[in-house]
């Protein structure tokens, strides 16, 4: 038994059957050959799986299935359609039923194995059990112990898990197996670099990203991969930046889409949406600054309490924001990548645009006729992200690490810390649409185009802002799916300047997830005013410490013993209230408990994103990642006028915990505690006076 590579469909020797017997239970004509005729559909099916067509290849499939039932190739191969088709149910049932009919069979045990891998590399757990996963991979280890693959798919497996210990040297067997050079080495490497990378090995890290880089560094995902592993262990590495964009524009020029999209096949890619206009006629920018675009903003003191950041930098330049119209545009895939004519384009993602899921086969690419007038809250990286979805609308999703399965792309799976602020910059877009398209008037006819409303904080913010529902259009894709809008849809989106003399944006791979400061301000304005209808005097109700909680439950960055640092916290703060914020309570009252704030504490993570509410001056208290490689609170904390301690001696890796404080530790952080609303306290006296 053979099978092409990849995850195509899987070929049987039919002949296997006339040695058996012939085929019981079945009638032919006198004059066919039986095994002929099964080789025909065989060759039929595989054929129309090839050509993209999926309905007759299924149709074909099935009745092998019924003709063989003691072959795993037609029921694997069925399995394989669909999951081409987006039917994952179905797949799923039909991968686990090869699994049990077939335990010994290899072919069904590694194509079980990449179906849940991909599954889980695509954050689509409901889809699959993760222990139906790894026993695949395991079994298909053992049945083929020299099998390249199965080593390589098992050890991937355990990096989406997050078990290190399992996946290193696992790949390490991978790479031993391996011949060098080869794309085999290039991928079983890049895995291990990331599987370092996640298990917090910086050193390994670094060296395999440094090897990739001699060995593989013309080859495609090599730039992405080193450039992943660099911002997530070196702040301000413009080297990063460098190596994205050139990651960017290799994908671009390898990318031969020919179809309506592009009738040439020679794509482009726009990274500035003011050359876009100024040279394509299906790209119209509108400016919609309030304030122009370079000026500075941030400059402020830092308070530590341990020794100071290397380089913390708080002046940044504000942002050029434009309704944008794209005419006969496409949006691609679950995140909503835009492309008119023959060109991507960025945006304000510049170097992180997410092109992870451009990259798989696109003769199984489906169209979506979207006729009719869009407006776009879209594109995102990570709408169940909250801090994107709120503030910026594109996350900063990390580097996928399943390379044999999918291209490696630019970064690595983002922490769920960053949901809110995904969620801000796009409700930044949302403010600024409704004012210049969905309000005004004769524009009735305007659609808006949001992400699943099942995801809770969308659902939650939308509501906040009164959106008709009917004037809503969830974007609901898959990897290989896209919508055609062939009247065209509106954007709004901003655009860095190229002049930045503070460094903290065009030296900062992270800096694309800094949603601009008047969009901040005009976000927390509105938000207020939104929740009169809860509570008209909520602004006037006490004011108390926001502690922050970070549940042990959570993957990455939290505190082992909370409770101790809580009844610490709570003896210096009186008579001040302490209040915890936890993430799980009703959206609004998540945001009235930081309108009345006297003071928030909290680690680097997704709930700091509602200082979004707090009012100018309070001061917030962060505890900060090592090496703090990412900036997005610091620069929240600028944007929205916030005083700001950091407390040094209490840090974690990015993918790692803040572990169990010691009683130094807690004293530190009771300090800043004291610290903050000491300084509160005498600035109110300040005021009155």
């Amino acid at each position: 038994m053979t099978r092409r590579s990849g995850r195509g469909i899987v070929f049987a020797c039919v002949m296997v059957c006339l040695m058996l017997g012939g085929w019981p239970n079945m009638v032919y004509s006198t004059n066919a050959d039986p095994a002929q005729e099964v080789r025909q559909m065989f060759e039929q099916a595989s054929l129309a799986f090839q050509q993209g067509d999926l309905s007759e290849a299924e149709g074909l499939f099935a009745q092998l299935v019924k003709m063989l039932p003691m072959l795993s190739a037609p029921l694997l191969n069925l399995a394989i359609v669909y999951e081409k088709r987006n039917e994952l149910k179905m797949a799923r049932d039909a991968f686990k039923k090869a699994r049990t009919k077939f335990p010994k069979d290899f072919a069904v045990a590694i194509a079980s194995c990449r179906f849940g891998a991909n599954l889980m590399n695509q954050k689509q757990y409901d889809a699959v059990k993760r222990e139906d996963v790894v026993s695949a991979c395991l079994a298909a280890t053992k049945l083929n112990p020299d099998d390249l693959e199965a080593f390589l798919m098992l050890g991937s497996t355990y990096v989406l898990l997050m078990d290190f210990e399992k996946a290193i040297p696992t790949l390490e067997k991978a790479e031993s197996m391996a011949q060098r050079p080869s794309i085999a080495h290039h991928q079983i490497t890049t895995n291990l670099a990331l599987a370092a990378l996640r298990g917090g090995f910086a050193a390994i890290a670094l060296e395999r990203a440094a090897a990739l880089g001699q060995e593989y560094g013309t080859l495609r995902g090599t730039q992405g991969t080193i450039a992943g592993v660099r911002s997530i262990l070196l702040p301000y590495d413009k080297e990063a930046i460098n190596l994205m964009t050139s990651a960017l524009k290799q994908f671009v020029n390898g990318f031969n889409l020919k179809d309506s999209s592009c009738p040439t096949g020679k794509w482009g890619i726009h990274t500035n949406w003011t050359v876009a206009a100024s040279s394509l006629k299906q790209v119209a920018a509108q400016a919609i600054n309030q304030v122009p675009m370079g000026t500075p903003y941030g400059k402020r003191t830092v308070h530590y309490i341990g020794a100071p950041l290397a380089k913390y930098l708080t002046e940044f330049h504000e942002r050029r924001i434009d309704l944008l119209t794209l005419r006969d545009a496409y949006m691609w895939g679950s995140l909503g990548l835009v492309s008119t004519r023959c060109v991507f384009h960025t945006g304000s993602q510049t170097w992180n645009f997410e092109v992870q899921e451009l990259a798989g086969n696109t003769t199984y690419l489906q169209t979506v006729e979207m006729p009719g007038a869009f407006v776009s809250a879209l594109p995102l990286k990570n709408y169940n992200n909250y801090y994107h979805w709120v503030l910026e609308v594109s996350p900063c999703s990390r580097l996928s690490v399943i390379a044999f399965v999918l291209f490696c792309c630019l970064w690595l799976t983002s922490s769920p810390s960053y949901a809110f602020l995904i969620a801000s910059q796009s409700m930044i877009r949302v403010l600024y649409i409704e004012e210049y398209v969905l309000d005004v008037p004769g524009n009735e006819h305007y659609k808006l185009i949001v992400p699943s409303r099942s995801i809770k904080h969308v659902d939650g913010f939308l509501k906040l802002l009164h959106i008709e529902p009917e004037r809503m259009v969830e974007f609901q894709m898959l990897p290989n799916q896209r919508w055609h809008l062939p009247d065209g849809v509106k954007l709004v989106d901003w655009t860095a300047p190229k002049s930045d003399k503070f460094g903290s944006l065009m030296s900062d791979p992270w800096s694309s997830f800094y949603p601009p400061r008047q969009g901040l301000q005009k976000l927390r304005k509105r938000l207020q005013d939104s929740l009169l209808e809860y509570d008209p005097d909520y602004a006037d109700r006490p004011k108390h410490l926001v502690f922050i909680s970070r549940s042990q439950s959570e993957a990455v960055r939290s505190i082992s013993n909370e409770p101790a640092l809580l009844a610490k916290v709570r003896a210096v703060a009186h008579p001040l209230e302490v209040v915890v914020h936890t993430g799980k309570e009703p959206i609004h009252e998540q945001l009235m408990m930081f309108v009345n704030a006297k003071v928030v504490l909290g680690a680097h993570g997704a709930g700091l994103s509602n200082v979004i509410m707090c009012n100018p001056r309070t001061p917030v208290i962060l505890l900060p990642m090592q090496p703090h490689v990412d900036h997005t609170f610091g620069h929240l904390f600028s944007a929205l006028d916030l005083e700001e301690w950091v407390v040094t001696s209490v840090t974690s890796y990015y993918y790692g915990q803040y572990g169990t404080l010691s009683k130094t530790q807690i004293t530190d952080v009771s300090r800043a505690v004291s610290e903050a609303i000491e300084w509160i306290s005498n600035l109110s006296t300040r005021d009155e006076l």
